[in-house]
């Protein structure tokens, strides 16, 4: 039989609180909220700018959402028999076909996500110094 006694497992507990992650999860969910609104923005086609100005971003506890109230995203995002789907790579106005805004930043999220991760770890070590 092995005995293990864990020195400080109090305080560790302690500092592992619920009250003790959540402000740096939430930081890290409103971080990757925004750069996912400002991505996607990004990615939208544009011909009135009314469609890429009506996303909006909210952040609520420990989850993100962006949303749009332009009934036609839905057909820029997934095409129609007469257009294909197409989003616009950073930095560029061309249209790249086959692949909507959404779908486009989301591939894009799927990479940075670990980042935000990271970040967010690096914050909640920060709070046991």
């Amino acid at each position: 039989m092995i005995n293990v006694k864990v020195l400080g497992i109090e305080q560790l507990l302690k500092k592992l609180q619920k009250e003790t992650i959540k402000e740096p999860v939430g930081q890290g969910i409103k971080k990757a909220t925004l750069w996912t609104e400002r991505t996607l923005k990004q990615s939208t086609p544009v011909d009135t700018e009314r469609l890429r100005s009506s996303y909006s971003s909210q952040v609520l506890g420990q989850t993100g959402r962006i949303a749009t109230n332009v009934q036609y995203a839905q057909f820029v995002e997934y095409g129609t028999r007469k257009m294909e789907p197409r989003h616009v790579v950073k930095d560029s106005t061309t249209r790249v076909l086959g692949k909507g805004m959404f779908t486009y930043t989301m591939e894009l999220l799927k990479e940075k996500i670990g980042e935000f991760i990271t970040d967010i770890g690096k914050a909640i070590v920060a709070r046991f110094d």
